[in-house]
């Protein structure tokens, strides 16, 4: 996970101001049960991101002396492998 705690903490309250803010919605929970929510799916989302890319850094490991032979750059197939393992799940990176 590439957020501390207290980032997540800080853009899960940026989410509630944000929607408590909107004149069109009408909160009916409170602000720490909103909180916990946004800030759980930051972190689930997060983790899912994590999974990913060692899914991603595991297929690749078993290709690695290929991948070395032919100069090619290991991160730049990470991403890639990344990018399609995500869209293969309906996830947006």
């Amino acid at each position: 996970m590439r957020l501390r705690p207290e980032k997540i903490e800080h853009l899960a309250n940026l989410v509630f101001e944000s929607l408590s803010q909107n004149p069109e919605l009408t909160l009916h929970e409170s602000r720490d049960h909103i909180v916990g929510l946004v800030r759980r799916v930051i972190t689930d989302d997060l983790r899912m991101e994590d999974e990913i890319e060692e899914e991603a850094r595991r297929v690749l490991e078993s290709h690695r002396g290929e991948i070395d032979r032919t100069g090619a750059s290991f991160e730049k197939l990470v991403l890639k492998a990344k990018q399609k393992l995500a869209q293969e799940r309906k996830m947006v990176l």
